[in-house]
């Protein structure tokens, strides 16, 4: 609201403007197109399917893999001050577990620095983890979502993070 009050313009169009269109995140929007296959059932614990979601807000943006990789991609230039403000804790501590500006941190002794971003909603569940150290970014959707589903998604990136870390080789472009 507060966005939409200083630009004088719904948020939807904002997000266009400043992060989706810049970015070519052609997948990202607030609306599921009426027909697409490129779209898949969410499910309860039980495998109940489940409805999508039309929060407008939170919950309400639907993205592919790929475009939140670009996303992820994006937020590892730290070099990029508006980037690394919202590296900053703003709440909490980074050895245990903090917040920045939209997105949660970690970083223990002797581990890697994460970044990340979960979310879940009717049946589905997210994760963007970036490890801006290591250059590396991994996003995980799922279309299930219980009360473990985010620790779960967390659990399988932090293994595929130290898989590919020790490969040493890495060395992917993403166009």
């Amino acid at each position: 609201m507060i966005l939409e009050s200083i630009y004088a313009k719904p948020y939807t169009q904002l997000v266009s403007e400043w992060i989706t269109d810049p970015m070519g995140m052609k997948d990202t929007r607030f609306e599921l197109p009426a027909q697409s296959d490129r779209t898949i059932a969410g499910h309860s614990v039980t495998g109940k399917i489940m409805p999508h979601a039309s929060s407008g807000l939170a919950g309400g943006l639907y993205s592919s893999s790929r475009d939140l990789l670009k996303y992820g991609i994006r937020y590892l230039n730290e070099d990029d001050m508006l980037i690394a403000l919202t590296h900053q804790p703003t709440w909490g501590q980074i050895e245990y577990y903090a917040m920045g500006l939209n997105w949660q941190m970690q970083h223990k002794a002797g581990e890697a620095r994460r970044i990340w971003q979960s979310g879940s909603t009717l049946g589905y569940t997210s994760l963007l983890s970036i490890y801006p150290d290591d250059g590396i970014v991994i996003v995980l959707l799922s279309n299930r979502h219980d009360q473990d589903s985010e620790g779960n998604l967390s659990t399988v990136a932090q293994t595929l993070f130290e898989q590919i870390r020790n490969i040493k080789i890495f060395n992917f472009q993403f166009n």
